[in-house]
Protein backbone atom coordinates (compact mmCIF):
# COMPACT_ATOMS: atom_id res chain seq x y z
CA UNK A 1 0.00 0.00 0.00
CA UNK A 2 1.22 3.52 -0.97
CA UNK A 3 -0.28 6.83 0.33
CA UNK A 4 0.89 9.82 -1.30
CA UNK A 5 -1.79 12.21 -0.21
CA UNK A 6 -4.03 12.15 2.52
CA UNK A 7 -6.58 11.45 -0.02
CA UNK A 8 -5.04 8.61 -2.33
CA UNK A 9 -4.58 4.93 -1.15
CA UNK A 10 -2.77 3.00 -3.57
CA UNK A 11 -1.69 -0.64 -4.09
CA UNK A 12 0.66 -2.28 -6.21
CA UNK A 13 1.33 -5.93 -7.16
CA UNK A 14 4.43 -7.10 -9.29
CA UNK A 15 4.78 -10.54 -10.69
CA UNK A 16 7.95 -12.24 -11.99
CA UNK A 17 8.88 -15.03 -13.83
CA UNK A 18 11.56 -17.66 -13.04
CA UNK A 19 14.16 -15.65 -14.98
CA UNK A 20 13.48 -13.07 -12.45
CA UNK A 21 12.17 -10.61 -15.14
CA UNK A 22 9.03 -8.99 -14.31
CA UNK A 23 5.92 -9.52 -16.49
CA UNK A 24 3.36 -7.71 -15.00
CA UNK A 25 3.41 -4.25 -12.14
CA UNK A 26 0.60 -2.40 -11.99
CA UNK A 27 -0.23 0.35 -9.48
CA UNK A 28 -3.66 1.08 -8.60
CA UNK A 29 -4.71 4.65 -7.53
CA UNK A 30 -7.92 6.09 -6.77
CA UNK A 31 -8.50 10.08 -5.34
CA UNK A 32 -11.40 12.12 -4.76
CA UNK A 33 -13.49 11.25 -7.71
CA UNK A 34 -11.05 9.06 -10.50
CA UNK A 35 -9.37 6.50 -10.15
CA UNK A 36 -5.89 5.50 -12.21
CA UNK A 37 -4.34 2.18 -13.33
CA UNK A 38 -0.64 1.91 -14.49
CA UNK A 39 -0.02 -1.56 -16.13
CA UNK A 40 3.25 -2.62 -17.40
CA UNK A 41 3.90 -5.85 -19.02
CA UNK A 42 6.38 -7.67 -20.75
CA UNK A 43 6.88 -10.86 -22.87
CA UNK A 44 9.81 -12.78 -24.28
CA UNK A 45 13.48 -13.53 -23.12
CA UNK A 46 15.82 -11.85 -24.83
CA UNK A 47 18.78 -13.50 -24.18
CA UNK A 48 22.70 -12.45 -24.79
CA UNK A 49 25.98 -13.62 -23.57
CA UNK A 50 23.83 -15.07 -19.90
CA UNK A 51 21.82 -11.79 -19.65
CA UNK A 52 18.36 -11.92 -19.98
CA UNK A 53 15.80 -8.97 -20.29
CA UNK A 54 12.45 -8.81 -21.78
CA UNK A 55 12.12 -8.90 -25.66
CA UNK A 56 9.25 -6.41 -25.62
CA UNK A 57 6.57 -4.92 -23.01
CA UNK A 58 3.44 -2.89 -22.89
CA UNK A 59 2.73 0.35 -20.85
CA UNK A 60 -1.04 1.64 -20.27
CA UNK A 61 -2.22 4.07 -18.15
CA UNK A 62 -6.23 4.34 -17.57
CA UNK A 63 -8.24 6.42 -16.11
CA UNK A 64 -11.47 5.37 -14.52
CA UNK A 65 -14.57 8.14 -13.84
CA UNK A 66 -17.97 7.50 -12.28
CA UNK A 67 -20.29 7.67 -15.53
CA UNK A 68 -22.88 10.27 -16.10
CA UNK A 69 -25.63 6.84 -15.79
CA UNK A 70 -27.53 6.31 -13.24
CA UNK A 71 -26.55 2.72 -12.35
CA UNK A 72 -23.15 3.86 -10.85
CA UNK A 73 -21.22 2.47 -13.78
CA UNK A 74 -17.42 3.46 -14.78
CA UNK A 75 -15.78 4.84 -17.83
CA UNK A 76 -12.71 3.48 -18.43
CA UNK A 77 -10.33 5.82 -20.89
CA UNK A 78 -7.04 4.45 -22.25
CA UNK A 79 -4.69 8.09 -21.63
CA UNK A 80 -1.47 6.81 -22.65
CA UNK A 81 -0.36 3.58 -24.36
CA UNK A 82 2.77 2.58 -25.87
CA UNK A 83 4.94 -0.74 -26.70
CA UNK A 84 8.61 -1.43 -27.08
CA UNK A 85 10.01 -4.25 -28.84
CA UNK A 86 14.08 -5.20 -28.62
CA UNK A 87 15.44 -6.26 -31.57
CA UNK A 88 19.36 -6.24 -30.77
CA UNK A 89 21.46 -5.88 -28.02
CA UNK A 90 25.15 -4.59 -28.20
CA UNK A 91 27.35 -4.83 -25.04
CA UNK A 92 30.57 -4.16 -26.56
CA UNK A 93 29.73 -0.10 -27.66
CA UNK A 94 33.12 1.95 -27.56
CA UNK A 95 32.90 5.20 -26.16
CA UNK A 96 32.05 7.19 -29.43
CA UNK A 97 29.58 5.05 -30.51
CA UNK A 98 27.63 4.64 -27.51
CA UNK A 99 27.59 8.89 -27.23
CA UNK A 100 26.10 8.23 -30.64
CA UNK A 101 23.55 6.83 -29.45
CA UNK A 102 22.98 8.57 -26.37
CA UNK A 103 24.25 12.55 -27.19
CA UNK A 104 21.97 15.43 -27.34
CA UNK A 105 22.85 18.97 -27.78
CA UNK A 106 21.11 20.89 -24.86
CA UNK A 107 21.31 25.03 -26.11
CA UNK A 108 20.32 27.65 -23.45
CA UNK A 109 16.64 28.61 -23.90
CA UNK A 110 15.75 25.13 -24.91
CA UNK A 111 12.11 23.92 -23.03
CA UNK A 112 12.19 21.13 -20.80
CA UNK A 113 9.30 18.88 -20.31
CA UNK A 114 9.28 18.04 -16.22
CA UNK A 115 6.99 15.66 -15.96
CA UNK A 116 7.34 15.45 -12.29
CA UNK A 117 6.93 18.96 -11.65
CA UNK A 118 4.77 19.99 -14.61
CA UNK A 119 2.37 21.15 -12.40
CA UNK A 120 4.54 24.30 -11.45
CA UNK A 121 5.68 25.24 -14.64
CA UNK A 122 7.89 24.86 -17.75
CA UNK A 123 11.50 24.73 -17.34
CA UNK A 124 13.80 26.69 -19.42
CA UNK A 125 17.78 25.78 -19.48
CA UNK A 126 18.93 29.29 -18.98
CA UNK A 127 23.25 30.26 -19.84
CA UNK A 128 24.11 29.68 -16.43
CA UNK A 129 22.90 25.90 -16.79
CA UNK A 130 20.60 25.98 -14.62
CA UNK A 131 16.68 25.24 -15.30
CA UNK A 132 14.06 27.97 -14.29
CA UNK A 133 10.19 27.15 -14.05
CA UNK A 134 8.58 29.62 -15.68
Amino acid sequence: MIQVWDEDVSSFTIEVDEHQLVRRATIDSQDYTNRYVYEMTSEGVFDHQGIRIAKSGTYRQKILRPSNDKNGGVDTKVHREWQIELNHIDLNLSDAEFDEFTHFDIEPGMQVDDRVNAMHGTGVLRENGRVEVE
